[in-house]
C-alpha cells in the first residue's frame, strides 16, 4: 500500500498540496474522509488546495468530473464538521 504522500505525487499534486499532506501527523489513511478529517484537526486545509481542487473539477472530462466533484463535495463537508 502507497503512502498518501506517495499517491499525491503520483498523481500530479502540486507542491502546496504536498506540503499540506506532508503536514499531517499519519500518512495512511483508510478513506479520503479520514484524510479530510486529519486536515480539518491540523487547521491546514488552506484555501490555496480548495482553489486546487475546484480546478480539477472544473477542467476534468464528462463522468470523471462528476466523480471527483462528488469527492470534493465529501471532503469539503468532512472539513465543515471537523471546524464546527
Amino acid at each position: 500500500m502507497q503512502s498518501l504522500v506517495e499517491q499525491a505525487r503520483q498523481h500530479g499534486a502540486d507542491e502546496k498540496v504536498m506540503r499540506t499532506l506532508q503536514d499531517l501527523p499519519c500518512d495512511r489513511f483508510a478513506s479520503p474522509n479520514d484524510v479530510s478529517q486529519a486536515i480539518g484537526k491540523q487547521g491546514t486545509l488552506r484555501r490555496d488546495v480548495v482553489e486546487i481542487l475546484f480546478a480539477r473539477v472544473s477542467s476534468a472530462p464528462g463522468a470523471r468530473k462528476e466523480d471527483l466533484f462528488n469527492d470534493l463535495v465529501g471532503l469539503l463537508a468532512v472539513h465543515r464538521a471537523a471546524r464546527a
